[in-house]
């Protein structure tokens, strides 16, 4: 019915003449219907119905990095107003074992870690591993921030934009009140809470698990 309703909404905006509502409708289908069969032979260029522009605007095309790892590789544009804040050392660690996990040129040494630093009986758990990368295996021993900055000091054959992350981000960071990325824009809760006339609400952040164990809990997205 929904459909039906929609079509109809359609097929009314093409009403020119009300004493010819039929014949107008007719013409204007056959009208799309032509465009669309033709924009078929177009160049991949050509804007049309088929080859239309994301609605959000990431900077895909205009995008450059002059680093080589995979994390840094997505396009992406602020959005808003910008400014800087100081990570605490609470946020700093999270961010960068965020960076750590992701960073697909880092499994092997994420896996080097976990299997050097485990200490416990059997395969760890993910809750485990979590516990980990962030505080290490008991006292006097490096959580993985701290032992792959270790391992890029006495490796020389590391890769380059390895041993630079391994330093760690700065603590004084951008503060924007949006971003574009993936053809999506998000959008901080502060900037949500000053519009509140918003039709979608994108201030979230989605996970999800293999294991169905998510730790409940606060998360802060920056």
């Amino acid at each position: 019915m929904l459909t039906f309703l929609r079509a109809m909404g359609k097929f009314k905006k093409w009403v020119k003449n009300k004493a010819r509502v039929e014949g107008c409708i007719t013409e204007a289908y056959i009208v799309d219907e032509i465009s669309n069969f033709v924009s078929l032979y177009f160049a991949s260029d050509v804007p049309s119905s088929r080859n239309k522009k994301q609605r959000v605007d990431d900077g895909y095309d205009t995008f450059a990095t002059g680093c080589s790892l995979s994390t840094f590789q997505v396009p992406g544009k602020k959005y808003g107003n910008m400014g800087s804040c100081d990570l605490s050392r609470d946020e700093h660690k999270p961010v960068m074992l965020y960076i750590y996990t992701n960073t697909l040129e880092m499994e092997d040494f994420v896996k080097q870690f976990e299997q050097t630093e485990w200490r416990g009986r059997g395969q760890p758990t993910s809750h485990q591993l979590d516990k980990l990368r962030k505080n290490g295996a008991a006292r006097g021993h490096p959580n993985l921030i701290d032992w792959f900055r270790s391992y890029c000091m006495n490796t020389s054959s590391i890769n380059k934009d390895l041993a630079r992350i391994s330093h760690g981000c700065r603590t004084r960071v951008l503060s924007l009140s949006g971003y574009d990325v993936n053809g999506y824009r998000f959008r901080s809760a502060k900037y949500e809470r000053r519009k509140p006339s918003l039709t979608t609400v994108n201030s979230g952040i989605f996970t999800s698990s293999t294991e169905g164990d998510v730790t409940a809990g606060v998360l802060w997205y920056h």
